[in-house]
């Protein structure tokens, strides 16, 4: 049993597919009654060899997942049972499973505790103690930290040999050879006007001089956070509102070929979201050309809501894809003229991984 992310359980299925060809591959997602559909007879010896399912449906179906004894569990971005209080947590500790192996790039995010999290759940009869774990590690660590007094490294070297044997780090240089080395090419950029002015402001205030002043290092360490937000874009310091050039227009035209819109119009199913776009303020047009139409369905797009899923239909028999992203995100789109955009209205998450994954699988083939 494999338990990863929504967004990487198609790339889990293709490596299969393609490491190991003669692997029976369950790939377990769906609606309910899709998911009911393959568990029919996977109790069955050699109905598979790997079943690939996520984190919420793992959660969600948790009863037939814990009634099967599983040889392996593996779980891919592990740092997400990383809080053993979640019910996720909980839910995957009780499974029935021989062996036990999680695969993460991020064991420890916040504080030692999470690590303990990660090796109960492994070895739940070796690391028994919550409190033991925190007395001998997490406390002592953190109370240094906190103090502004140097770690110590006997301690550090303590912990490093309990977590020895249960760890496998991998450094990109034993397992890649061929990687060219690294060349870091640094280019110097000023502070606009407003990131000057942003950064001496919070220089100055009383609160940044008394939390330098204090000598506390975690104090010390955000304000150095706030001064890299400012550096890396002010908006993410002091965010303020998008003035749009296009707010002004009554309404927002998007162009496509007139075959395009000829076609949208005769279908009842309204395929390119007529019915979607007139309350927005979009209106779909017969034109040929190109031109600013374009840049103004790209910011129309940008504004709307993100659930809204977008299909590309590229023209001249391309290949097809698919995006579904955040509104920020969909002002990235290039729109082009010979570009049909369809848009759907309340898509469920359900449906729009099924339809990405069918997507997916069409690019493979071409590709092929």
């Amino acid at each position: 049993l494999i338990v990863v992310p929504t967004s990487v359980m198609l790339n889990w299925e293709v490596e299969f597919k393609k490491w190991c060809p003669a692997f029976k591959i369950l790939t377990y997602f769906g609606t309910a009654k899709e998911r009911k559909a393959k568990r029919q007879g996977w109790s069955k010896p050699n109905s598979f060899h790997v079943c690939i399912t996520t984190y919420r449906l793992i959660t969600q179906d948790q009863k037939v997942f814990r009634r099967k004894k599983w040889k392996y569990l593996i779980l891919d971005e592990a740092h997400m049972i990383k809080n053993w209080r979640s019910q996720r947590w909980q839910t995957l500790l009780n499974f029935n499973s021989k062996r036990r192996l999680l695969i993460t790039g991020t064991p420890l995010q916040n504080d030692l505790m999470e690590l303990w999290s990660l090796m109960h759940f492994l070895m739940p009869h070796v690391f028994q103690s919550h409190s033991e774990f925190k007395n001998w590690f997490s406390s002592p660590l953190t109370g240094q930290v906190e103090a502004g007094g140097g770690v110590n490294m006997d301690l550090v070297a303590r912990l490093h040999g309990v977590l020895r044997p249960f760890l496998l780090r991998r450094l990109k240089s034993e397992v890649e050879k061929n990687l060219p080395g690294k060349t870091e090419h640094v280019v110097h950029c000023g502070l606009s006007k407003r990131q000057r002015r942003l950064y001496e402001e919070y220089m100055a205030s009383s609160d940044t001089s008394t939390t330098l002043s204090s000598g506390n290092l975690l104090g010390i360490i955000n304000c150095l956070m706030q001064l890299r937000k400012v550096c890396n874009h002010p908006d993410l310091f002091a965010g303020r509102p998008i003035v749009s050039a296009y707010d002004m227009l009554p309404g927002v035209c998007m162009r496509v070929p007139s075959a395009v819109a000829n076609d949208a119009r005769r279908r009842e199913e309204d395929p390119f979201g007529i019915r979607f776009l007139a309350p927005r303020g979009l209106h779909l047009l017969s034109l040929e050309d190109g031109g600013g139409g374009a840049w103004a369905a790209r910011e129309a797009l940008r504004r709307m809501s993100s659930s809204v899923e977008v299909e590309e239909c590229l023209a001249g028999g391309g290949a097809y894809a698919i995006a579904s992203a955040p509104a920020a995100r969909l002002g990235r789109m290039t729109a082009a003229a010979d570009v049909a955009v369809r848009l759907f209205a309340e898509a469920r998450a359900a449906a729009a991984k099924v339809e990405r994954r069918a997507v997916a699988q069409r690019l493979a083939t071409l590709a092929a």
